[in-house]
């Protein structure tokens, strides 16, 4: 019975419920110890508390001192004389505290965030630099940069480093970084290094079936080690033909003041059109070896015999790649043969490299 009068005096739904013949209890206001749950305070002829640094318990109607609202004494008359109900305020007391504790950030959270890194000052345009270089370099989504995961990540490493909007590393960042990793080639490629220099080219297409040509250029710096640079992926919409990729490339070295006088020779593959665009300029090519090789592979493995052949393994693959089950099977019997775990691959016939 004390114990479900004491649930009722915790969750505040009566503070007021005395013994017949009992003078009433006030209780006190603005407080949110619990300890005050079981102590009031007697009424005057008005109707106010007799006196606020001496409450009666509720339980024993023992008065006990309390000087300015401390709760010590309270605290200590409720462990002497009622250890159920003490034990019952200790327990919500420490859940509220550890419930408050887990959603207050500790001073030096607090404290670093009151001190944001300004956007101006160096340290943060090293850091956003950092985050444009990673988007860059592993070729990742411009959207990385709003995902929950990222933003907690790098407010982890950093917490007075406010990461920029998406907009930002749109408009300013990554334009930045091309800005200087241009600034960078253009510099050594005009240098003495590099005195003469080879180029490769190819016309491909995206996965969205989009058509780019791509230009790189490779060159013997003065240490005798190979560079390369991809200078130019032109997206090529017009007619694949000849003079059309001829002009694209002309305009490719015009762009990086590249003088074709230092243009030794052009890798391409073996592309009638690309021909064309090589004559055209007068370029010395070279037909690429990988691409001539998965040619000549190509057309070793036309014969009857060897296609049959190449039609039952691609089966196996085929049946293996569709069903989890297979895969499994597979894996289990390498384990019991000591083998290494390898899955099945299926040939590509345009992938020559």
């Amino acid at each position: 019975m004390v114990l479900e009068v004491d649930r009722e005096l915790l969750s505040g739904e009566s503070t007021e419920e005395v013994d017949d013949g009992e003078v009433e209890l006030i209780s006190k206001k603005k407080t949110k110890a619990l300890v005050w749950k079981y102590f009031g305070f007697e009424a005057n002829e008005n109707g106010q508390p007799r006196s606020l640094e001496a409450p009666t318990c509720r339980l024993c109607r023992q008065t006990v001192a309390a000087k300015d609202a401390n709760t010590t004494n309270l605290h200590s008359h409720l462990k002497n004389k009622h250890p159920e109900e003490y034990s019952l305020v200790q327990r919500s007391t420490d859940k509220g505290r550890k419930q408050a504790k887990a959603g207050q950030p500790s001073l030096t959270e607090t404290w670093n965030r009151q001190r944001l890194l300004s956007t101006s000052s160096r340290e943060h345009r090293e850091l956003t630099k950092s985050v444009a270089c990673c988007i860059a370099k592993d070729m990742l989504p411009l959207c990385t940069v709003d995902k929950p995961g990222f933003r907690a990540m790098l407010q982890k490493f950093n917490p007075r480093y406010q990461l920029p909007t998406h907009k930002h590393f749109t408009k300013v960042a990554i334009p930045s970084l091309l800005s200087r990793v241009c600034g960078s080639i253009e510099h050594q490629i005009a240098s003495r290094d590099m005195e003469y220099f080879s180029a490769t080219t190819d016309v491909w297409t995206s996965v969205s079936g989009d058509p780019y040509i791509t230009f790189t250029c490779h060159f013997i710096d003065c240490m005798w080690e190979i560079k390369s640079f991809c200078l130019q992926t032109h997206y090529l919409p017009a007619d694949h033909t000849g003079a059309n990729i001829s002009e694209v490339l002309s305009e490719t070295l015009q762009q990086w003041n590249l003088d074709d006088g230092r243009l030794v020779g052009i890798t391409t593959d073996s592309g009638s059109n690309v021909k064309a665009a090589c004559q055209l300029l007068g370029w010395n090519r070279l037909s690429c070896f990988g691409h001539n090789l998965n040619l000549a592979v190509g057309k070793g493995l036309n014969d009857s015999r060897v296609q049959r052949a190449l039609r039952v393994c691609r089966s196996v693959v085929a049946a293996f790649s569709h069903s989890w089950k297979k895969q499994r099977d597979l894996v289990v019997a390498q384990e019991q043969k000591n083998l290494p775990i390898h899955r099945l691959k299926l040939d590509v016939v345009t992938r020559c490299v």
